[in-house]
């Protein structure tokens, strides 16, 4: 009996992937993802996004980081809290896993689905550019290099995702701070990498990346900037250096790579009082793993641009997995027949 049953189950394995395979395949036809959203990006554009800058200049921003292809899990942390009271959302790079049409659409998807139009200000990420289709952060989320105001806060976002902050960059931030800096209360840099020594590395590698980003660090120390907000490594790290916080947080959906500090994936809630006072306060769900939930709805990210993609291989395994399913039925009726 029990040997039966195993049979039976072994044998439904294929039909099951075989139906799952084209459910894929008519779901990876059918689906449309939105090609930009309003509230995502654009830069210095997403200013006329926000809500009016409160005449007290309080307000509170979000930050959260390495979304990647748990981007569903990303969208429950953003919908876990509380309150809908922050202005804005500073995703500091890594958005997508791979940078493809399809993966950008599902981010831009789940945004939409979150619930509420919270405007999201997208730094670069090393995972966004890609090599192949290198333009789709510009499309789709870009540019890359942008700042903007907010209740007497200046954001600057840079690109250091795959080389260090240039002169290019540096120069009219530089420019700009050295005019106006006094008129900020605060002034907050974001990046994808951290500028400042955040994991152990080989003396050479730590003297190239000292060097690489001394332009910055330098700048950073010059006008008195207050937030360094990065990403990049999965987990969180809260450094002080020369009257600068610099904040790295990667957990945002992202394969944790520092589980072991406990603090899972989370996103972190900056608040600007009235009086000037900065208040960071995490939000975290407390696990190092995917809930089963939300790793399967992130199959869209795996699976379907896949599918999409490579059209022809897709109907190939489909075929197989029809093939492996129909088999073991057919070789039993020709058994009865001869029997």
């Amino acid at each position: 009996m029990l040997r039966r049953i195993v049979a039976r189950f072994l044998t439904s394995i294929p039909i099951l992937l075989a139906l799952a395979g084209g459910a894929a395949m008519v779901h990876a036809r059918t689906v449309r993802y939105p090609q930009t959203v309003a509230w995502v990006g654009k830069g210095a554009e997403i200013r006329s996004q926000f809500p009016p800058a409160p005449p007290d200049g309080a307000f509170s921003f979000l930050v959260c980081g390495d979304p990647e292809d748990g981007v569903a899990h990303f969208v429950e942390l953003l919908r876990s809290l509380p309150d809908r009271s922050p202005a804005f959302l500073v995703i500091p790079g890594d958005l997508v896993k791979y940078p493809t049409r399809d993966r950008f659409g599902f981010f831009l998807a789940e945004m939409e689905r979150l619930g509420w139009r919270l405007p999201a200000a997208c730094a670069l990420g090393n995972s966004d550019g890609g090599k192949e289709e290198p333009h789709l952060f510009d499309d789709r989320i870009g540019p890359r290099v942008f700042h903007f105001e907010y209740a007497g806060c200046l954001f600057a976002f840079f690109d250091n995702a795959e080389q260090f902050i240039g002169e290019d960059q540096i120069r009219p931030i530089d420019e700009l701070l050295a005019r106006e800096r006094d008129r900020f209360r605060h002034v907050f840099f974001v990046m994808h990498k951290p500028i400042v020594e955040v994991k152990a590395e080989s003396a050479a590698d730590e003297a190239a990346r000292a060097r690489g980003n001394a332009p910055m660090v330098d700048l950073v120390r010059r006008r008195h900037v207050d937030y360094v907000l990065c990403a990049h490594l999965h987990g969180y790290l809260r450094i002080a250096r020369e009257g600068t916080t610099h904040i790295v947080t990667g957990g945002g959906g992202g394969a944790l790579q520092q589980a072991e500090d406990g603090v899972g994936y989370h996103l972190l809630e900056m608040s600007v009082r009235a009086d000037g006072e900065v208040r960071e306060r995490m939000w975290t769900t407390g696990i190092d793993h995917l809930a089963i939930g939300t790793s399967w709805t992130n199959w869209h990210v795996k699976i379907l641009p896949w599918v999409r993609e490579h059209g022809a291989a897709s109907a190939g395994l489909e075929a197989v997995l029809v093939a492996a399913a129909l088999a073991p039925r057919l070789l039993r009726r020709r058994k009865a027949a001869a029997a």
